[in-house]
């Protein structure tokens, strides 16, 4: 998976960023058919502060935006968020289909196992 964090220079606290990247790993873990996340942090006119966070799952997209008045409580709040966004976009998918055990269809290209031999 490729993670990319876009934050304003000099203003999202390091506890926050290894927080967030721990937490997109544990989210990975779990659906490991995410191949990029994309964080967005964003200081907004006035004290409020947002979080942005994109996975891309196959052709799937999963998106949120929460703002707060600090980036430590606006990306605890994306974070749980997505995470429940993914339950619900799994779970909706499992109700469509049957072909893996994590709800998204895995691509028939990927399901050989292809052999130099």
């Amino acid at each position: 998976m490729n993670i990319e964090f876009n934050t304003p220079r000099d203003h999202v606290k390091q506890w926050v960023m290894t927080y967030l990247l721990n937490r997109m790993l544990d989210i990975h873990d779990r659906y490991p058919f995410i191949s990029r996340a994309q964080v967005d942090l964003r200081e907004k006119t006035g004290n409020e502060k947002s979080c942005d966070i994109e996975l891309t799952i196959f052709q799937d997209s999963v998106f949120v935006h929460r703002s707060a008045g600090n980036f430590e409580e606006a990306c605890l709040h994306a974070v749980s968020s997505i995470e429940e966004r993914l339950k619900e976009t799994n779970s909706q998918k499992k109700e469509g289909q049957s072909e893996n055990s994590n709800g998204w269809e895995i691509p028939k290209n990927l399901t050989k196992i292809h052999s130099s031999n």
